[in-house]
């Protein structure tokens, strides 16, 4: 039977989290028919067994860890709802997100992808907004510009910190953490993109969207808390890696001539500039893991010149 919703979660050694993620979902969906999916990327500890012992998910399990966009679309084929959420482990709802994001969607005159307010536990609004790459506000990425100006609309361009939260916005991208998308929207763009195993693919399944014509829109009204990559999962070598090579490799799929090449030479320097702020601050703090910060941003860097692939090894 057709539901209203079909939320989505991939998982991947998520027992820490999984378990809040799952209960925060009912609640929120209110009196709305929902189902709860949730596909396990080959956890080895034991997500899996809490998420059975809960009872409340279809559980998919992959017998390797296929990337968070080819598991999102493995979740999406066996969905029936109207609406998909995707929605991360490491992340809980509050109040009725579901029952608002569902009513926004709906009141708009044509499908969008939707993304909701996204904050960390400590109650501060995170980055989850994107504008697609240009020159510039990647030079105020990599220089960490829009930190020292976040209310420049020049420099903050590319996070939107120069944009209050408080009221719904049409935006280029939203983060994968938390947000909906039409199912019909959904299949057009024939799901992620599974090139990208990890990042980028949020930003990729939008600037898709908006090539259709489809509007990405912010909404304050639905909210959840997303812990995100702890402190030390900040500073590893497999973040840092995939991160910027997924970043790359979004460059290097949609823009030509030029553009690549301005965006391509942008990312990389940038890159470059900052190891050497790193080793400073390093030094400064007497932080080891800020020294090898410095390192994997070179390694990033240096790979980035010959590919944007990640190392075979990186999930394995």
């Amino acid at each position: 039977m057709a539901k209203d919703l079909s939320v989505i979660v991939v998982a991947f050694d998520s027992a820490d989290s999984v378990e809040r993620c799952l209960k925060s979902i009912p609640s929120s969906a209110g009196r709305m028919e929902f189902e709860i999916i949730v596909v396990d990327n080959n956890s080895t500890d034991s997500t899996l067994s809490i998420v059975r012992s809960l009872g409340m998910a279809k559980i998919i399990e992959n017998k390797a860890n296929l990337g968070f966009a080819a598991a999102c679309n493995t979740g999406a084929r066996e969905a029936t709802g109207k609406d998909l959420v995707f929605l991360n482990p490491d992340a809980f709802l509050l109040g009725d997100a579901l029952q608002q994001m569902s009513a926004f969607e709906g009141d708009l005159s044509e499908g969008a992808i939707v993304g909701g307010l996204v904050i960390d536990e400590a109650g501060k609004v995170t980055n989850t907004l994107r504008s697609f790459p240009s020159l510039l506000n990647q030079l105020s990425e990599a220089l960490f510009l829009y930190k020292l100006f976040p209310k420049s609309k020049t420099l903050g361009a590319y996070y939107y910190t120069h944009i209050s939260r408080d009221t719904p916005m049409d935006v280029d991208a939203v983060e994968g953490s938390f947000f909906l998308i039409p199912r019909d929207v959904f299949e057009r763009l024939h799901g992620f993109d599974e090139h990208f195993f990890l990042y980028s693919e949020d930003t990729d399944l939008c600037y898709r969207a908006r090539q259709l014509g489809v509007p990405v829109k912010f909404f304050p009204g639905a909210s959840a808390v997303h812990a995100g990559p702890e402190a030390g999962s900040r500073v590893s070598r497999r973040y840092i890696l995939a991160m910027h090579l997924a970043q790359l490799k979004f460059i290097r799929r949609h823009f030509t001539g030029f553009k690549r090449a301005g965006s391509e030479f942008v990312k990389i320097v940038g890159l470059l500039i900052r190891v050497p702020f790193y080793l400073l601050l390093a030094l400064a703090t007497f932080r080891i893991g800020t020294a090898a910060k410095a390192l994997y941003t070179f390694e990033a860097a240096i790979r980035g010149i010959f590919s944007s692939e990640p190392p075979e090894t990186l999930f394995k």
